[in-house]
């Protein structure tokens, strides 16, 4: 007995079963004609026609039936061990198939779309008429209520998110006159992550203070990190004042705080900069999927929140990458799984994306940008940006935005005061309104003016204060002009 030959997998109908006779003598005109010269042969007393197309047309039924009763009560499943990988790792694939009824299965067919991507070892997929897609194909044969496994092992060699399925099964009867196939509509999905290279220091600054590493830069104190003591001066504040240390030295001692920076880094990939007049550059765009997910997995171990947002639509969403930065293991395989995803299709221009994007970024974040040729507005933003951090800013000045926040803190109509990093966003904000007036120096005004923009939202005012009618803006107001504003030494 020989197999029905199938270039491909049958389309299912809309119950998602195939069938269709083997040959076109066993189509249905062919059976009407031949039940008219059974019939013909009875009525003239042919013994011999009667005898030999009985036989044919009882057969013919026989197997009919058989075709119709074949797939009932077969099951088939796919097994995955591992539906997430790295390079280089192996996914173990079985196949279970199971007939569940007494009728046995002469011979039955399995046929699994399975990516090429997807190397199977030690046997070889056949191929479809859509690229990059094969069948993995199994015959065998069942008794009734038996079942069979087939085992197989996929080694995962390159980034991607692959879809496995569906799974077709053909049978019929004994005589292979009417295969019959029906698609299970299983798929599963594998997601092959990008390889993760070792990162020595990546050297990514912030001026984000209050957080967990520790800085370079001494712009403001963490006053919960004291790393010493030292001599009590005028301008100190009596709430720093270290009693114990000032009993042991015979004289008022002052805490010194530790400067703290949090490293929160949004990483940007630019997908359509790996497009040079219309070629694609396959490399450069592994690498520098890579390249993101190595230094999100860094940021991660150095407990640190990562976010990541690209310009490429995702296969399953049909949306672009956005991520919010967020901290722990989960949020690393959020990051990995959607870089697995990307595909070198982008969603636009990266200028476009990331003026959508912008509003939506936390303030205090790292940005770090992957691309492949950098665009012609880059370099003049990376250029304003440094332009801004070096305005320089007068201890006098700074200590005025202490003060100012500071103030705040004590005042009778605010329950909540401004935070150190209150008085951070005020002083980058002075900076960048220095430059953009046409200075290289923050004077008190730019401060004066930026108060109420920077510091009112962050405040929280009394009930009492709400109820006779005062603002945030009236009460910034008031506390910076009682602030005393520092002036220019005279000789």
């Amino acid at each position: 007995m020989s197999l029905p030959s199938e270039t491909q997998a049958p389309k299912p109908s809309e119950k998602g079963y195939s069938f269709q006779p083997a040959g076109l003598l066993l189509g249905k005109s062919c059976l009407v004609i031949l039940l008219v010269i059974f019939l013909l042969a009875v009525w003239f007393d042919q013994v011999m026609i009667v005898v030999l197309l009985g036989l044919a047309l009882s057969a013919v039924g026989l197997a009919k039936l058989w075709s119709q009763c074949s797939l009932v009560g077969v099951h088939c499943q796919r097994f995955l061990n591992e539906q997430r990988v790295f390079p280089g790792e192996y996914i173990e694939l079985r196949l279970r198939l199971v007939n569940r009824k007494p009728l046995p299965l002469p011979w039955v067919r399995v046929d699994d779309k399975i990516p090429e991507r997807l190397v199977l070892m030690d046997s070889p997929l056949t191929p479809r008429s859509n690229p990059g897609d094969g069948f993995l194909s199994n015959t065998a044969s069942l008794l009734w209520y038996r079942g069979i496994n087939w085992r197989y092992r996929l080694h995962c060699t390159k980034r991607g998110y692959y879809s496995l399925g569906p799974l077709v099964v053909s049978s019929g009867d004994i005589f292979g006159f009417y295969p019959r196939s029906i698609t299970r509509p299983s798929t599963d999905h594998v997601i092959v992550y990008s390889k993760l290279f070792p990162l020595a220091q990546l050297g990514l600054p912030s001026l984000y203070s209050l957080g967990e590493i520790k800085a370079e830069r001494r712009i403001f104190e963490d006053s919960t990190r004291t790393i010493g003591v030292r001599d009590y001066s005028p301008s100190d504040s009596l709430r720093y004042i270290h009693w114990k240390a000032s009993a042991r030295h015979q004289k008022l001692q002052v805490k010194v705080f530790e400067p703290t920076t949090t490293l929160k880094a949004i990483l940007f990939l630019a997908v359509d900069s790996f497009h040079s007049d219309g070629v694609k550059n396959e490399d450069d765009f592994e690498l520098g999927i890579s390249t993101a997910a190595s230094i999100a997995n860094y940021v991660v171990q150095q407990r640190s929140p990562v976010g990541l947002f690209v310009n490429a639509l995702l296969p399953d969403s049909g949306q672009p990458v956005r991520i919010l930065p967020g901290g722990g293991p989960n949020q690393l395989i959020n990051v990995l799984e959607a870089l697995a995803k990307v595909v070198l299709v982008p969603s636009g221009s990266i200028e476009e994306f990331l003026q959508g994007e912008r509003s939506s970024l936390p303030w205090g974040a790292t940005i770090v940008m992957i691309i492949s040729k950098p665009s012609e507005f880059l370099p003049e933003l990376l250029e304003l940006q440094q332009l801004c951090r070096q305005v320089y800013v007068e201890d006098s000045v700074r200590n005025y935005i202490v003060a100012i926040a500071r103030a705040t803190r004590g005042h009778q109509n605010i329950k909540l005061g401004a935070s150190p990093r209150a008085s951070l966003s005020l002083h980058l904000a002075s900076q960048a309104l220095a430059a953009i007036r046409g200075r290289n120096y923050v004077i008190p005004d730019d401060v004066k003016y930026l108060a109420v923009p920077a510091l009112a939202h962050r405040l929280i005012i009394r009930a009492e204060a709400r109820l006779r009618g005062r603002s945030l803006q009236n009460i910034v107001e008031e506390v910076v002009s009682a602030v005393p504003v520092p002036v220019e030494a005279t000789t």
